[in-house]
């Protein structure tokens, strides 16, 4: 299985799908319930910024919080992944 390997200011994530089925047994249109997180799989080697290269913050591992419409999805040998800039990360759950 491939492994897909984020390059500069970015990182690549998972993200777990919410329920779509409610406590009290309502069931859920699609994204009602997803949280904006994602566990860290790749992270790029830095952001440049006028040629200096800045070491990244984050690293794999970290559950990190982001804002709606800040990654972009897609797929790899059939598992799905979220590829973002990490200035679009928000904060990490600790």
């Amino acid at each position: 299985m491939k492994l897909p390997k984020a390059i500069g200011g970015n990182i690549i994530l998972t993200q777990e799908k919410g329920e779509s089925v409610s406590k009290g047994g309502i069931i859920l249109p699609d994204g009602v319930n997803e949280e904006n997180t994602g566990t860290i799989v790749s992270v790029g080697s830095g952001r440049e910024i006028s040629g200096d290269i800045y070491p990244m913050v984050t690293k794999v591992g970290d559950v990190v919080i982001f804002g709606d419409n800040s990654a972009l999805p897609f797929k790899l040998d059939g598992k799905e992944y979220l590829v973002m800039r990490e200035a679009d990360v928000l904060g990490t759950v600790e």
